[in-house]
């Protein structure tokens, strides 16, 4: 879609696997075209800055502004824009990025703007880009921006927060559809150019597939719509006299308030964390690892480029997926290109007649066309919440932040009138309250509270504790049980699944639990955060089952370092697939190379295990010699540890039970994609393939079965 990007998920440019050059594009960054096809190409990137054109009038509707102003801010737009981008596409990112106006701030500069003024709102995009600026410094370790992220982008935040932006959007672009009351225009005539514009918008995006037809959808709409109020006479084209000239410093005075500067971190925040999926997602596409080092140069100058912008009254911008789209379709990815793109919105930065052109437009088209961009923003933050588990702790962060941010608007004016200048101010705006809400909420209960939840519901329900070296003291359930679906049933060492409870022919294998997926370093190239919990539980029981004579495997995935046998040879369906759903996965080409610090084992080996590497695909079988190991090691059962149980130990399981080994999987040392996942996963083996218990369980099991074959001793 061909609104401006406000959210993860992008839909015109879909997550890919990073993959060798030749399979995406047919030009590489640092590959030259003629000046002509430049040209060609830089300009075709402009139609998809769909920010510039709408975002600046729809400021200066909202808050009552000269168009005079309104073309000042456009040519700060075209000023922040193009200078961001040229220094992207140069010696710091050196990959095809083109940046544009992102929606996150647009709002994010309404609300401040309303309570505070223009210069005020400005002033605060300012400090909150110093602020950011500090996290991404790109020196050593310095850039942190990797760990705030993780924590405030999550889906219950974000995905809400759009939700009541949308909300908040809606009272600007419907009522203009009709024009100002008063004027020639209003009513009918005004409402049928919004009507030709909307009509012109939505054709472009449903027919015209992959090509410049949809990618500038708007600007085809708005040229649609533009003419026609021409035509009819309620709309005509002011040309400025003066033809060349500066953008104007602090064109609104400066101030700052703390509540408008949490605003703009947020809209930072979603600002850079959109731009660190496309940088990875670019540089997949031209065969290329864009390593930490590289990301935090590309946000830093983006953050700096937005600070300095504000100065001159431009909109925040981030790394536009639209154009990303546009890259991926025409194969053309040379940064020499976007450049030409940069130069060509600098120079359109000098002209005033562009600014006020586009200030000028009929207030009926904007309208119009902004309508279906809001509509996209709700459907983006749907689509987010779309996979997030609604639990008790998710709903008492969304509900409540949700239903307070939009009631705030019909607060009693008393009692907005008697509340200090500060209070008043963040009331006043649903994104405002609605941010510190989420922010606050998430933090307390996700964060904080949700951990220590569920480790006192695993000890209430007997699960493994990290205490004991031996399985004499390990806190062995009593009476044995195990897992049926979703069903607790109990656990007979002599009944039906005898076979799999015999510690002399059992080896435990421990899939993926290595720095790779569990380090804490925000360039872990495929995190599972899920499984950083299990990690301590996981050793505990090693050292349990070495006691009782039950041997440890330990599980890796690593291909070579040149990536022949994934992202470039044929890549793993995963790394396709899963994005999908979880978004960009920064430094996801770096996973499992052999020699890199990734293949570390997180958990403790000893000398006395056995390491397998080299695994490949999702099954520890792949293409590992596991099988030919267990077989020297007479296993006849295989008991099951790690991550991800949704794929690796599924997969695995499924191989074993396919090669007739006897399957465990313990309940309590997996961890899916989410519990909802997991507990698929599991209810799959407890039907299919084996047997689903505890690490508990299965301990006083081994017991049981070596207190039987002790010799009895008798009276002499």
């Amino acid at each position: 879609m061909s609104a401006p990007p406000i959210s993860a998920p992008a839909p015109a440019a879909p997550p890919v696997a990073p993959t060798a050059p030749s399979r995406v594009l047919a030009v590489l960054p640092e590959d030259r075209l003629p000046l002509g096809r430049t040209a060609f190409f830089g300009a075709q990137h402009l139609l998809a800055l769909t920010g510039i054109f709408i975002f600046p009038v729809l400021i200066g509707s909202a808050l009552e502004l000269e168009v005079a102003q309104v073309g000042q801010i456009v040519q700060a737009c075209f000023l922040l824009t193009g200078v961001v981008t040229v220094l992207q596409s140069s010696r710091l990112l050196r990959l095809p990025i083109v940046q544009g106006p992102t929606a996150a701030f647009f709002l994010a500069i309404v609300s401040a703007g309303t309570a505070y003024g223009l210069g005020t709102a400005f002033g605060s995009m300012v400090v909150a880009g110093l602020v950011f600026m500090a996290l991404s410094i790109p020196v050593g370790r310095l850039g942190l921006m990797g760990h705030v992220s993780a924590v405030a982008s999550h889906p219950v935040v974000f995905g809400s927060l759009f939700v009541i932006i949308g909300a908040q959007l809606a009272a600007i672009g419907l009522p203009g559809w009709f024009g100002t009351a008063g004027t020639p225009s209003f009513g009918a005539p005004s409402f049928a150019v919004a009507a030709v514009t909307a009509l012109v918008v939505v054709a472009c995006l449903v027919l015209g597939r992959q090509g410049l037809a949809k990618r500038g959808a708007v600007v085809w709409g708005i040229a649609a719509g533009t003419a026609t109020a021409g035509l009819l006479g309620v709309w005509s084209a002011s040309l400025p006299t003066e033809l060349v000239g500066l953008p104007e410093l602090l064109p609104f005075g400066f101030g700052v308030a703390w509540p408008a500067v949490l605003l703009m971190l947020l809209a930072f925040l979603q600002a850079g964390t959109e731009s660190m999926g496309m940088y990875s997602l670019v540089g997949g596409w031209a065969g290329q690892r864009v390593d930490r080092q590289r990301v935090n140069r590309g946000l830093f100058t983006e953050f700096a480029g937005t600070a300095v912008g504000a100065l001159f009254g431009g909109i925040g911008t981030t790394s536009y997926p639209e154009n990303a789209g546009i890259v991926r379709v025409t194969g053309v990815g040379s940064r020499y290109v976007t450049m030409a793109a940069g130069v060509f919105a600098v120079a359109l930065a000098f002209v005033p007649a562009v600014g006020l052109f586009v200030a000028g437009l009929p207030g009926p088209v904007l309208a119009a066309a902004s309508t279906i961009l809001f509509g996209s923003i709700v459907v983006g933050g749907i689509q987010m919440l779309s996979g997030v588990e609604w639990d008790d702790i998710n709903l008492a962060v969304v509900g409540p932040s949700v239903v307070v941010a939009l009631g705030a608007q019909f607060l009693p004016a008393d009692v907005m009138a008697t509340a200090p200048e500060t209070v008043s101010g963040l009331v006043s705006s649903p994104m405002m309250v609605g941010v510190v809400l989420l922010l606050v909420l998430h933090v307390l209960l996700n964060v904080l509270a949700r951990p220590r939840l569920e480790r006192s519901r695993e000890r209430r329900a007997g699960r493994v504790s990290p205490a004991p070296a031996t399985t004499e003291g390990w806190p062995v359930a009593t009476p044995l049980h195990h897992r049926v679906y979703d069903e607790a049933r109990p656990l007979a060492v002599d009944g039906a699944y005898a076979d799999w409870l015999d510690p002399a022919t059992t080896v435990v294998v421990s899939v993926d639990m290595h720095d790779g997926h569990l380090s804490e370093d925000p360039d872990c190239p495929c995190p599972a955060p899920r499984g950083r919990e299990v990690v301590g539980p996981v050793d505990a029981f090693h050292r349990a089952a070495r006691a009782a004579g039950v041997p440890v495997v330990h599980v890796r995935s690593e291909v070579r370092a040149s990536g022949v046998d994934d992202v470039r040879g044929i890549p793993s369906a995963w790394r396709t697939t899963f994005p999908q759903w979880v978004g960009p996965i920064p430094g996801v080409a770096d996973h499992a190379l052999a020699g890199s610090r990734w293949t570390r084992f997180t958990t403790e080996v000893e000398p006395e295990d056995e390491v397998v590497t080299g695994k490949k695909r999702l099954s520890a079988f792949s293409p590992t010699d596991l099988d030919f190991l267990l077989r020297q090691m007479g296993a006849r059962t295989v008991v099951l540890d790690g991550i991800m149980a949704d794929c690796c130990i599924l997969s695995t399981a499924f191989d074993a039970n396919n090669l007739s080994y006897r399957v465990v999987v313990l309940e309590d040392l997996v961890r899916g994609t989410d519990e909802r996942l997991e507990a698929a996963a599991l209810a799959m083996v407890s039907l299919h393939l084996g047997l689903v218990t505890s690490s508990s369980d299965l301990l006083g099991a081994w017991e049981s079965v070596a207190a039987r074959r002790r010799p009895v001793a008798t009276a002499r």
